[in-house]
């Protein structure tokens, strides 16, 4: 006898989602009473579920309940109103209510706070659970009654995950006992293990993936499991429509193929197959740099002037969105030198040097390595997610292409190794070229080792020169040493004389030249800051002193923006077994817009200045950008990381960024401060500071 599975009962109730084409996946509905697991990536899918799901019952005259931790309430209503609920008229007739938890560890403060349709709590999963009932209450008892949770990955930062299990199995019997159906959204960030012990703490798994087919961005849904439903295994097609709501749901929707391995050249043809991998990426952000510049590359390589022209046309579309993109200049002007344009070869190279220069003077208050695009997610994904401290990396090297030579010699003026003609310097090139050359090193008109197997008139060289050349020893000018003597001889005294007076100098005048242009000092010390630039904290009793914000500052330091922090222990001190590291960040709003960049305290920060170290000592100090492309909540949104200046001294930790970094010219901006242990847990500064207050 063979035993076979039951069928499903017949005769569960089953309530309407909400969802366009996601009924028909689970025999026309939600169960009733089921608390159903929403889980993808960090994006608007999910979100779109709750609302939809929520939309469905409040548009019938049913009841909602909403609890939110990273979703901002505003937000979330104004979502509800483009799927068509009025929802003034829900919160006037008392059936939407709202739950707004601030994750920490701790169980201190007040347990709730009502304000209107809203129950604040923070502290730990028991106060949220009381604010939860008490809103629950204040629910109608009749009618179709949903609940949507935005709660359990923000839960999981801050408590282990068995007390997050067990709020979710606490919540299901809770929702089912006042007749709620519910959907928890879950993102797929977290361990395995976890995953599937919440998954089975519930009734049902929603699986949503996003992933890009050809140049399209596809996203799928996969009904895992789902209590009393026989599950029609596969996944449908998602669609979200231009206001973030899902449009439909099709088994039968027509993407484009994925690039055979067939399509793509073979190996030999190396330059086709990069153009073909720009040109993909290229079609995804048309502002991507890094495959503008491969695409820059791959033309130059070939040699042919109408590729030569084409990789000039899209360096310059890169100067128009980063002017200072690593070995841009520098490519230019080899292709501008091939094409015989001396001149346009000549400001090309003298841009490079602007540009290196820039990045010498940005990077030289930091002793930390550059950080690369690669770099950041390792830094992200490693400080993060594993909390150990970053391996130290080389600073990124630029490999510029070989440029097709020309046998013109007129192009060879004003690069490496070539001859200086006519410029607008009289003949010298502009930056290390003319080595070995007719110019400035080992060659004419040199002050340093410059007439060295060159050939030069007598008064070219200073230093070192006129050896085997038309100089005086064993050269052509021997005649004329005694003349030439006489008349420098002043010149043996008074250089060595002048010498040892300018090197004398810094010893001899006041000190702290520095310190006099700029005010604060990076040292850990905040005895230089204005005491009204440093706001001070409230005192918490917690589990890890050494994250306990008490005092933040900002202040304006010349050509530098600075900060300031100090805890109530020692600052960062990190774990030992295994290795882990403490982690401070600045989130800076720089437009003071907090409907723009990543949603942090109520700002839309534009900047991240990440702090992490490990025994008292600074391990990585990185300034962040935020991709504007990138959902509000999405951590993963910062990008660009460049080194910044930090120090730490016992408790405290001082930092500074440069105001090019941040904005093109100075002006105020908001900053709010976080702290985070290797153990999890972490403290967030009681105010935002503006940097134009007292510095």
């Amino acid at each position: 006898m063979t035993d076979t599975a039951p069928d499903p009962p017949t005769d569960v109730k089953r309530i309407p989602s909400g969802i366009p084409g996601f009924d028909s996946l689970i025999q026309g509905g939600l169960p009733s009473g089921a608390s159903v697991v929403v889980q993808g990536p960090a994006g608007v899918e999910k979100d779109a579920f709750l609302v939809q799901f929520l939309a469905e019952s409040l548009r019938g005259g049913g009841a909602a309940l909403v609890v939110l931790t990273s979703l901002p309430r505003l937000r979330f209503q104004e979502t509800l109103r483009i799927a068509g609920v009025d929802v003034n008229r829900a919160i006037e007739d008392g059936r939407l209510r709202f739950v707004e938890w601030l994750a920490r560890s701790d169980s201190a403060g007040p347990q709730v706070e009502v304000d209107g349709t809203t129950f604040r709590t923070s502290g730990g999963l028991p106060n949220a659970a009381v604010a939860i009932s008490r809103a629950i209450d204040a629910l109608p008892l009749d009618g179709d009654r949903r609940a949507a949770f935005d709660i359990l990955s923000p839960a999981l930062l801050v408590a282990d995950p068995t007390v997050v299990v067990g709020f979710a199995r606490a919540m299901r019997t809770t929702l089912e006992r006042f007749g709620f159906t519910s959907l928890f959204a879950l993102e797929k960030t977290h361990d395995a293990s976890t995953l599937s012990s919440l998954q089975g703490a519930l009734d049902g798994v929603v699986d949503i993936v996003r992933t890009r087919e050809g140049s399209k961005l596809v996203r799928k849904v996969t009904v895992l499991s789902l209590r009393g439903t026989t599950i029609d295994s596969g996944s449908v097609h998602l669609t979200i429509r231009p206001d973030g709501l899902i449009g439909s749901m099709s088994k039968n929707v027509k993407t484009p193929p994925a690039p055979r391995p067939s399509d793509r050249p073979k190996g030999e043809n190396a330059i086709a197959r990069r153009l073909l991998i720009a040109n993909e990426r290229l079609a995804i952000d048309p502002e991507d740099t890094d495959a503008l510049f491969v695409k820059a590359a791959s033309f130059a390589r070939t040699g042919r002037r109408q590729d030569l022209l084409a990789a000039i046309a899209t360096l310059e579309a890169i100067a128009k969105i980063d002017e200072r993109y690593p070995g841009l200049w520098r490519l230019k002007a080899k292709i501008h030198g091939g094409l015989g344009e001396r001149e346009k070869a000549e400001e090309c190279q003298s841009r490079a040097v602007e540009a290196d220069n820039f990045r010498e003077l940005s990077t030289k208050p930091s002793a930390q390595p550059a950080v690369s695009k690669d770099a950041l997610h390792e830094e992200l994904s490693g400080e993060q997610e594993t909390g150990r401290p970053v391996e130290r990396k080389p600073v990124d090297r630029v490999v510029e292409p070989n440029v097709a030579a020309s046998t013109d010699p007129s192009r060879h003026r004003g690069m490496k190794n070539g001859l200086a003609g006519h410029s607008l310097r009289g003949g010298m090139g502009r930056t290390t070229g003319l080595t070995n050359g007719i110019g400035q090193t080992n060659g004419l008109g040199g002050r340093t080792n410059g007439l060295t197997n060159g050939l030069a008139t007598v008064r070219r060289g200073m230093t070192n020169g006129l050896t085997n050349g038309n100089g005086f020893t064993n050269g052509l000018g021997a005649g004329r040493f005694r003349r030439e003597a006489a008349v420098t001889k002043w010149k043996l005294y008074v250089i060595p004389l002048l010498s040892v007076v300018l090197l004398m100098l810094p010893l001899l005048g006041p000190s702290g030249t520095l310190t006099g242009r700029y005010p604060i000092r990076i040292d850990g010390d905040p005895a230089d800051w204005n005491p009204a630039a440093i706001a001070a904290e409230v005192r918490s009793v917690g589990p890890n002193p050494d994250v306990d914000i008490v005092r933040f500052g900002i202040a304006d330091n010349v050509d530098y923006l600075a900060f300031f922090l100090e805890v109530n222990g020692a600052a960062l001190r990190g774990g030992d077994l295994p290795p882990t590291v403490d982690v401070f960040r600045v989130f800076l709003d720089t437009d003071r817009d907090a409907a723009t960049g990543y949603r942090v305290d109520g700002l839309g920060a534009d900047r991240m200045l990440q702090v992490s170290g490990w025994h008292g000592a600074v391990n990585t100090s990185t300034l962040f950008e935020w991709d504007t492309n990138r959902d509000a909540f999405d951590w993963r949104g910062w990008t660009k990381g460049t080194p910044a200046q930090a120090a730490v001294s016992g408790s405290r930790v001082e930092a500074q960024v440069d105001w090019l970094a941040i904005l093109p010219s100075k002006q105020p901006v908001y900053a709010t401060a976080h702290a985070r242990s290797h153990d999890g847990t972490d403290d967030t500064a009681d105010y935002v500071l503006s940097s134009d207050g007292a510095s």
